[in-house]
């Protein structure tokens, strides 16, 4: 799926397959729509260069279910809550 289609879908988190494992991108749903930025969560800093390098742009992405990282709560969830 693309970001947009995961947007339009209001999915949350997303990921390419090839990241390491708990990486994600958290989108910015928004009650109005979507935010203009994003966050990358990463266990690792190997692969931080990677995934932000990489384009967001394109088919490849797949939806994250695995746990969300402790770091949420404190860089998104204080900023905005999504609806």
């Amino acid at each position: 799926m693309t970001l947009k289609e995961a947007e339009d879908q209001r999915i949350p988190r997303v990921r390419r397959p090839e990241w390491v494992r708990g990486a994600y991108i958290r989108l910015p749903l928004l009650a109005a729509g979507v935010g203009p930025w994003a966050e990358l969560y990463d266990p690792t800093t190997e692969d931080v260069a990677k995934a932000i390098t990489q384009s967001f742009e394109g088919e490849g992405f797949e939806l994250y279910e695995g746990a969300p990282s402790p770091l949420e709560k404190e860089n998104y969830a204080k900023h905005y809550a999504e609806s």
